[in-house]
């Protein structure tokens, strides 16, 4: 089982046995507050807890958890935009080295048949 699986059957497990009952209050000041500080790392596990709100705090909470991945989402389409960019200017870059030193090699042996 994946750790974001354990997460979420760990929160049910203490609501179920300890009736412990998740504080949505600092839940919500938590999602909010990464969306504000992106070094703020928040299980998945975590956030599938908030997948089906039932709560208007809920469904803030899951407006949060869909903002910041609408970001992430951006910041990675635009980070392998740059590495898809990056390796069609380098395979160019390769087929112009490879085009010259063809060239060259060519040249080279022109004129050494022109001279035989």
């Amino acid at each position: 089982m994946c750790y974001s699986a354990q997460v979420v059957q760990l929160l049910r497990k203490f609501q179920r046995e300890l009736g412990i009952r998740l504080d949505f209050a600092e839940a919500e000041k938590l999602f909010l507050r990464r969306l504000d500080d992106p070094t703020v790392n928040i299980s998945r596990g975590f956030e599938a807890n908030f997948e089906e709100p039932t709560t208007n705090q809920g469904r803030r909470i899951k407006d949060a958890i869909d903002a910041q991945r609408a970001r992430a989402a951006t910041k990675l389409e635009k980070d392998l935009f740059s590495q898809k960019t990056r390796l069609v200017n380098a395979e160019r870059s390769l087929t112009l080295q490879t085009i010259l030193a063809d060239r060259a090699v060519s040249s080279f042996e022109h004129a050494s048949l022109r001279a035989a």
